[in-house]
């Protein structure tokens, strides 16, 4: 169930395209007190391998955002790379 106004960030090297994708699930799974099994996949809203070749090659900052299980997810990147997740 989601809370209001709630927020939660993962900061992590440009290169770590594991954890910031298990990052991301994590957090949505966390704020709606579910199991990321329970989850619809990632790819239902984004290419997973698409985000992390952005992230990974992207030679300047770069801020990908989009819509997962209601939430709106900001991937900014630049020397390090954040995920944001924030109620939609």
């Amino acid at each position: 169930m989601k809370n209001a106004l709630h927020r939660s960030t993962f900061v992590s090297t440009r290169h770590d395209l594991e954890r910031i994708i298990e990052a991301l699930v994590s957090a949505v799974a966390d704020i709606e007190g579910v199991s990321v099994y329970e989850l619809q996949p990632l790819y239902t809203a984004i290419d997973p391998d698409s985000l992390c070749l952005l992230v990974r090659d992207w030679t300047s900052e770069l801020t990908i955002e989009f819509q997962y299980c209601g939430y709106q997810v900001r991937v900014s990147t630049g020397d390090q790379t954040t995920v944001e997740v924030v109620d939609g």
